[in-house]
């Protein structure tokens, strides 16, 4: 579907605000995924949630006003519907190891989406996981074992919404209002973390001087977030949120639109372990992508690649000096293309 379809529908569903049943009756043919959709919303309702439509074939599950979970109904070849969950409201919920294990293989990793990328480290039901999602608990195309326990987990929140408490958070972190502020007037490379060692810094410091200097300027986007511009979007500078402090100090993405033009030249360089080394492979996404696709890169076959993590937009974490010098090599690479491409239209 074209993103101008994507624009048409949803306008059209914004409009008619569609329930979840009519959408899957028109999608499937399946009598068992329209019953199991029907039957799961009718449990909703006699439960006292209410399920309201919120986006393109997607729908907000609520109770007594606040956010339980989502439903989302999509037509591809592997999927037919899935129930996605944040985990700040589930410390009531009580399952087996059986249950917890359904949970476990349920986890949605971040697909380098800008929101959350690289995502978050939790700790769900006393089992950690790297680099998920937002909402990390997705139950797709959910089989009857799949909605007890999704009903299970509701139960909880419910609980918790009805006892009054709030998410507990944590008291060091700062008010996200005060930070975007903060952030905004100040350089970027001023934000950088001070759990950053000095040798770092200072080559981070360098790199961003680096960049000004030839005409990629980041500028702010949104909580720790900065963006620069040559012919294009080419960088990406990311912070830390809070949560995610254990995870990295800084990360830069490059936007190689045009390695095509310059693959030898990485080659013969010796830069392509730059990409070799930071490649985000499939750790179980959804079956839209596992087990991955396997890919020539650089005069490399690497398999298992997550199928939304391009090697075009790499991402680099906390990248050390001599990494540093690699990627300003990249980018000179990537702004003559692009300069090169603008001179021959």
């Amino acid at each position: 579907m074209t993103d101008i379809q994507d624009v048409t529908l949803y306008e059209v569903q914004k409009k008619i605000k569609p329930k979840i049943a009519d959408i899957a009756s028109a999608f499937f043919g399946e009598d068992s995924i329209i019953a199991s959709i029907q039957e799961f919303c009718t449990w909703l309702r006699e439960n006292k949630l209410s399920v309201a439509w919120k986006s393109r074939n997607a729908w907000d599950v609520k109770y007594l006003g606040k956010g339980v979970c989502h439903i989302v109904v999509i037509k591809n070849a592997v999927s037919s519907w899935y129930i996605n969950f944040e985990t700040g409201m589930l410390e009531n919920a009580v399952l087996s190891e059986k249950e917890k294990r359904i949970v476990w293989k349920s986890i949605a990793y971040c697909r380098s989406c800008d929101s959350c990328r690289p995502g978050r480290k939790i700790n769900i039901f006393n089992k950690e996981f790297d680099r998920t999602c937002l909402r990390p608990i997705v139950f797709d195309k959910p089989n009857v074992e799949d909605l007890a326990v999704a009903k299970q987990l509701i139960e909880a929140i419910c609980g918790f919404i009805r006892s009054g408490r709030k998410i507990a958070k944590d008291p060091t972190s700062p008010n996200p209002a005060h930070w975007v502020q903060e952030q905004k007037i100040a350089n970027v490379e001023d934000c950088i973390p001070e759990c950053v060692d000095d040798s770092m810094k200072n080559a981070s410091r360098d790199f961003i001087m680096h960049l000004q200097a030839n005409n990629i300027k980041p500028k702010f986007k949104i909580l720790c977030w900065w963006e620069a511009n040559y012919k294009g979007l080419i960088v990406k500078i990311h912070l830390p949120y809070h949560q995610q402090k254990s995870m990295f100090s800084w990360s830069i993405g490059i936007y190689l639109n045009h390695m095509d033009m310059y693959e030898d030249t990485i080659i013969q360089e010796g830069l392509q372990h730059i990409l070799w080394d930071n490649l985000m492979f499939c750790k179980g996404c959804p079956s839209v992508c596992a087990p991955g696709v396997d890919m020539n890169i650089l005069g490399k076959g690497i398999k298992g690649i997550c199928v939304h993590c391009h090697p075009t937009v790499t991402w680099i974490y906390d990248p050390d000096e001599a990494t540093l010098i690699g990627i300003k090599r990249l980018l000179e690479l990537e702004q003559q293309a692009r300069s090169s491409k603008s001179l021959t239209r």
